[in-house]
């Protein structure tokens, strides 16, 4: 399936030391499990050292629209382990709603985020890795019409939100300084062209994460592995982390980006396996508080 061929294609390329990203945004049509949620799909395709190319997926809403972006920050969703940019759909919609730009985007080894070759090989979840990939994706996103005038009081804007291992992540992100908003940067240091001038963490507080980490295996061993169809994965999720009140089905958009089909058994299995994570779980959020 291809919506390429109905819609415009914005292509840019950015040198940066051994990394050469490329970008691609198309409109959110038909079929496109974000429709009726975002205005647009991003795609950054990015060859890090080696050769080795991965693909960033990304929905956002509002983000070329320059007067919003003067008047409101970006609002950067990051999901939690697990999950996907689309977790973020119906809030990202509501606070569209309010005219604020929002982004939302996967995680490397989530959703449509990770190797372009072979998931097997998705085997860094660090948190250096992570706020790496966040940076340059909203350094290839934001608008290049306010980081070309060098002034920060028209730099984009940004709030950062994040979920569980999203939080600790977007407090990293939130530590990554902006050479265009004054901060000193050490040559071919990470560097971040938006001003963070917000960060939201929800579900996670380091004393509290590390703390829980110690349960956290038993929890996924207490998961199953896979499911007859995706219906059945979504009343599993829903069941169990989406309760809603006001929304009768939740995981009817968040939960088949969180899955995979087996080619092999016929079964849906995990997107991401999590128990590669384990290694990281530690590093996700010591240090998150500083």
């Amino acid at each position: 399936m291809s919506i390429y061929k109905y819609i415009y294609i914005y292509m840019s390329a950015v040198a940066a030391s051994s990394q050469r990203h490329t970008s691609s945004c198309v409109p959110v049509t038909d079929g496109d499990p974000a429709e009726g949620f975002f205005e647009t799909r991003h795609t950054i395709d990015m060859v890090l050292e080696g050769g080795r190319r991965y693909a960033f997926n990304a929905y956002s809403t509002h983000l070329n629209n320059m007067d919003l972006l003067a008047e409101n920050p970006v609002l950067v969703f990051i999901h939690g382990g697990g999950f996907s940019c689309l977790s973020w759909a119906s809030v990202c919609k509501y606070c569209a709603g309010f005219n604020f730009p929002v982004l939302a985007l996967d995680l490397y080894g989530h959703g449509a985020s990770g190797s372009l070759s072979d998931a097997s090989s998705e085997v860094d979840f660090s948190v250096e890795r992570y706020k790496r990939d966040v940076v340059h994706v909203l350094n290839q996103l934001l608008p290049e019409e306010f980081l070309a005038t060098g002034r920060a009081s028209v730099l984009p804007r940004v709030v950062l939100v994040g979920h569980s291992m999203g939080g600790a992540v977007a407090a990293h992100v939130a530590n990554v300084p902006c050479p265009a908003a004054g901060a000193a940067v050490k040559g071919g240091a990470l560097a971040l062209n938006a001003d963070v001038c917000g960060l939201v963490v929800i579900d996670v507080v380091e004393g509290t994460a590390l703390e829980a980490l110690r349960g956290m295996e038993v929890v996924l061993q207490q998961m199953p592995t896979d499911f007859c169809d995706e219906a059945e994965a979504i009343d599993w999720v829903t069941n169990n982390y989406m309760r809603s009140p006001n929304n009768p089905n939740p995981g009817k958009v968040a939960v088949p980006p969180m899955l995979c089909l087996n080619k092999r058994t016929k079964r849906y299995e995990w997107r991401t396996n999590l128990f590669k994570t384990i290694p990281f779980w530690k590093g996700w959020y010591e240090g998150m508080s500083g």
